[in-house]
């Protein structure tokens, strides 16, 4: 194959060869090969610099992804993937972004917990199922929430969601136990666990 023309296209250069077909390629790949016109280009070399561009590509579209927010690693290819990389190539830059610290499970778990928990004052439960749901590995997840064990701040937490509720339900005729029972409803709903939840009735409603 003989290159025909080269002509450079925003980050890229199109690679015309044999006066018909057309590769888009990375400039800065085009440039580190020497490639110019009337070069030979067999198809081995050829599919080099295509793989090779590739990567560019995914490796700037994550970084443009992370760059946005935190994402775990298997949110992070799902999206790649829709747009339309190539897996292997996918798993090869995740690898090395993993390795440069661009790319960490745990402390994207880690904050999406103390967000779960400290913002929107979330139950352990609905933490673990965001998780799994984002891909974590189970030992990080576990990890995590055992780091929560007889932390305070989730009782403080579900008591102050349980005031609201009971707030937002004052105006209505309900029985005591009606009440509890919406309660209990409410806060399993966002994630708490049964000891959590009959301790907050039992303060919420203890005389």
């Amino acid at each position: 194959m003989i290159i025909t023309r080269l002509v450079k296209k925003g980050k890229n250069v199109i690679v015309e060869v044999d006066g018909t077909d057309e590769f888009l390629i990375r400039e800065e790949i085009v440039y580190k090969a020497g490639l110019r016109k009337n070069d030979e280009l067999n198809e081995e070399k050829l599919e080099g610099l295509i793989r090779q561009s590739s990567l560019i590509k995914i490796k700037e579209k994550a970084l443009d992804l992370l760059s946005r927010r935190p994402h775990s690693s298997r949110e992070l290819k799902t999206k790649l993937i829709k747009k339309g990389f190539d897996p292997v190539q996918i798993d090869s830059v995740i690898r090395e972004l993993k390795e440069k610290r661009y790319l960490n499970d745990f402390e994207f778990a880690k904050l999406l917990a103390e967000e779960k928990i400290g913002k929107k004052k979330k139950g352990l439960n609905l933490v673990k199922k965001t998780l799994i749901e984002k891909g974590i590995d189970r030992n990080i997840i576990d990890e995590i929430l055992n780091s929560y064990a007889n932390n305070e701040i989730l009782y403080e937490n579900a008591l102050i969601s349980a005031g609201k509720k009971i707030a937002s339900l004052d105006y209505k005729n309900l029985t005591e136990n009606e009440l509890k029972n919406k309660v209990r409803r409410f806060l399993n709903s966002r994630g708490y666990d049964r000891d959590t939840i009959e301790k907050v009735i039992n303060t919420k409603f203890s005389g």
